[in-house]
């Protein structure tokens, strides 16, 4: 289940300009594209800004969007080109207007979550009316709808989680002597592997016959803290920070990170990500695209200057920034070919792509 936390951020969703197929779309995915020449006319197709007003869970006739990037596209298309995600009908609702000024708003963390299981959150809370919107991979409800969100995540998880087969034969682990730390390393990465698994009424672990020496072979390693981020763990555990540190005596020093002094607040570190990430898929592409070269330096520079932002490992936002300066860097040398900036584009891109 996403983290629900109260949350009085009213900023906008993620802008997107990531593909250079020839799509239908709207807004920022037509480089042609000007905010102040928007049309006013209403008229069904006509371009118009992402993210602004609709009410409730539709609005915008002859628009769809993607739950994934919050991209918008004209109604002719009918999947993401760069999600590979069905479009949903309508517009996205904008963040402020989720709730009223008076009311107290609840944010859920889906960085998680595949698109696949963020689509069919989307579809759940239309069919039971929920008003929400989406910043990121961040989804943002009224507070007083918050049993009607639960009760969505868990149908959602439900449906997307592997189970037990009734026919396979079965195999327990107890629990009683791991740590909180453990368990949550083992359901991480239980749930990330996709191995089908249950806890029985006394908290026991339960596997398929045929999964158990994986899973043995898994807790061993966590419990002697050999299990890292790196070594197979998804990227979700290394961003929550739940992944191992290396076993005593391994003759390796932990490495020696420096970050900046700004302090991120908020939706900030996703809203850098995803913003650097938009322009370092569109410059993996088309290497020279003005608008995404400005803006894969201004966000390399923010992200620079930041602070260890809060829910990261050392290592992970280490990468990251890591991958800003070295796209920033390419794209100022005047010796570098276009070929370099490409891939220094995509490697960035690789690094982002499970936190966007």
């Amino acid at each position: 289940m996403g983290d629900n936390n109260n949350n009085d951020d009213t900023g906008n969703g993620i802008d997107t300009d990531n593909s250079d197929e020839e799509v239908d779309t709207v807004a920022n995915y037509n480089d042609d594209f000007d905010p102040e020449l928007e049309s006013d006319s209403g008229e069904e197709g006509a371009r118009s800004e992402p993210g602004g007003a609709s009410e409730g869970t539709g609005g915008g006739q002859g628009l769809r969007w993607c739950v994934a990037c919050q991209a918008e596209y004209l109604s002719s298309v009918e999947t993401c080109p760069v999600c590979d995600a069905p479009l949903q009908d309508g517009r996205p609702t904008a963040v402020e207007d989720v709730a009223g000024a008076d009311e107290d708003k609840l944010a859920y963390e889906f960085h998680e979550w595949s698109v696949e299981s963020r689509v069919m959150m989307e579809s759940l809370l239309v069919s039971a009316g929920v008003v929400h919107a989406w910043q990121g991979t961040t989804l943002m409800v009224r507070e007083e709808d918050e049993d009607a969100v639960d009760a969505v995540v868990d149908e959602v998880e439900a449906a997307t989680l592997p189970t037990l087969d009734p026919e396979a034969d079965l195999v327990l682990f107890e629990t009683s002597d791991w740590t909180g730390e453990h368990q949550s390393i083992v359901i991480s990465r239980l749930v990330s592997d996709e191995i089908p698994h249950a806890f029985d009424p006394d908290g026991d672990l339960v596997v398929e016959q045929a999964d158990q020496e994986r899973v043995s072979g898994l807790i061993e390693g966590v419990q002697s803290g050999a299990v890292q981020a790196d070594d197979g763990a998804d990227a979700g555990a290394a961003l929550l920070g739940l992944g191992g540190v290396g076993g005593e005596g391994d003759g390796e020093e932990e490495p020696v990170y420096e970050f900046g002094e700004v302090r991120l607040q908020g939706l900030e570190a996703q809203e850098l990500m995803g913003e650097i990430f938009v322009a370092a898929n569109r410059l993996s592409k088309n290497p020279r695209h003005p608008k995404s070269v400005e803006a894969a330096i201004d966000r390399a520079d923010e992200i620079k200057a930041a602070a260890l932002p809060f829910g990261f490992e050392r290592p992970v936002w280490a990468s990251i920034v890591e991958g800003s300066v070295a796209l920033k860097e390419t794209i100022l040398d005047d010796d570098a070919e276009e070929e370099d900036l490409m891939e220094s584009a995509r490697e960035l891109c690789q690094t982002l792509r499970p936190y966007v």
